[in-house]
C-alpha cells in the first residue's frame, strides 16, 4: 500500500502512528472491562470488537479516500486506521471467538471451531498452533523488512521529516 500513496504521505512518523494505532485500537474495550464491568468475562462483546463497526468505518474512510485530493493526507490516515482495525477483528477471528453480526446476533465465531470439526487431528492435538501462526506473521514481517527494497528508502524518509 505505500507505494501507491507515497504522494500523499507528508510524515512517514504520522503514517506509522496511524497504522499502528489502528492495529490496537479494537483493544480499547479493555478499559471498559477494567473500568466499567469488571465482572464480563468476555471483551469482545463491547463494540470495539464489532466487525460491523470496523467494517462501516472502512466502507466510510474508504469513500473519503476516493473523493479526496490526490495530496490530501488525513483521508489516507483515516483509512490507514479502519483497514487496521479491521484486519484486527480477522486475525482476531483465528484464535478467539469474535461476533461477527453484532449487535444484532451474538453467536460467535471461530477458525478454532472449524479446527475441530475438519482438520486432521494431529492439528487438533497441537495445542499452541495460533502462537506458530502468530509467529510465523511476525517472522515474514522481519524478512520482508530486512530483505525490501525499500526498507532503506523509508528508513531515510522516516529520519529526514519531521513533523
Amino acid at each position: 500500500m505505500f507505494d501507491s500513496v507515497e504522494q500523499r504521505i507528508t510524515s512517514y512518523k504520522r503514517y506509522l502512528f496511524w497504522g499502528l494505532s489502528g492495529a490496537v485500537a479494537p483493544d480499547i474495550d479493555h478499559i471498559c472491562l477494567i473500568f466499567i464491568n469488571p465482572k464480563q468475562a468476555d471483551h469482545h462483546l463491547y463494540f470495539p470488537h464489532y466487525p460491523v463497526f470496523w467494517f462501516s468505518l472502512l466502507l466510510f474512510s474508504l469513500f473519503w479516500l476516493v473523493i479526496s485530493k490526490k495530496n490530501e493526507q488525513n483521508s489516507l490516515l483515516s483509512f490507514l486506521f479502519c483497514l487496521e482495525g479491521t484486519i484486527h477483528m480477522i486475525l482476531d477471528s483465528v484464535t478467539r471467538h469474535i461476533y461477527w453480526m453484532a449487535p444484532l446476533s451474538y453467536r460467535s465465531f471461530s477458525i478454532e471451531d472449524l479446527i475441530h470439526l475438519k482438520m486432521p487431528w494431529f492439528i487438533e492435538q497441537y495445542p499452541h498452533w495460533e502462537l506458530s501462526l502468530e509467529a510465523s506473521i511476525f517472522v515474514w514481517a522481519a524478512y520482508l523488512l530486512i530483505t525490501d527494497r525499500n526498507a532503506g528508502k523509508i528508513s531515510t524518509k522516516l529520519t529526514a521529516r519531521t513533523d
